[in-house]
């Protein structure tokens, strides 16, 4: 966000909680997300799940904590419940997809999470890799997001 705020640009940062040990509120919280209006803002930039879920018309997307936990809910093998997790994990799966598709942009930051979003999802994203902390890329990064 200093990023922005150094290019000029006014930026907020919305966090919405998300308890990631509670499976059985997942689609509940996913639901929330989806519900949240966000007005009088020309991007809404997304960087995690569920905040990639929350709807605005000029939304771009960059993956930098990818929600790997749903997609590996639905292995069998990783499951104590199988048939509740498999739920759970189509129902991210189809958020998802909606989210990506309403995206004006989708970006990754490595190309292997590139390639993992493609293989689970069929979305896909180009590679912004996360510049360090105080590094002179972040003005090449804000133009792409903004882009």
């Amino acid at each position: 966000m200093t990023a922005l705020q150094q290019s000029g640009h006014e930026a907020e940062a919305i966090r919405i909680p998300f308890a990631v040990a509670e499976p059985e509120r997942l689609v509940e919280e996913m639901l929330v997300a989806r519900s949240i209006r966000v007005r009088n803002v020309d991007r809404a930039i997304a960087l995690r799940f569920p905040a990639y879920l929350v709807p605005h018309p000029n939304k771009v997307i960059w993956l930098v904590d990818p929600f790997r936990h749903a997609y590996d809910a639905g292995s069998a093998s990783r499951s104590r419940n199988d048939d509740r997790s498999r739920r759970i994990g189509r129902a991210v799966r189809g958020a998802d997809l909606v989210a990506f598709a309403e995206a004006k942009r989708l970006f990754a930051t490595t190309p292997v999470a590139a390639q993992r979003l493609q293989r689970v999802s069929g979305a896909e994203a180009a590679v912004l890799p996360a510049p360090e902390e105080n590094s002179e890329n972040w003005a090449a990064t804000v133009e792409q997001l903004l882009a």
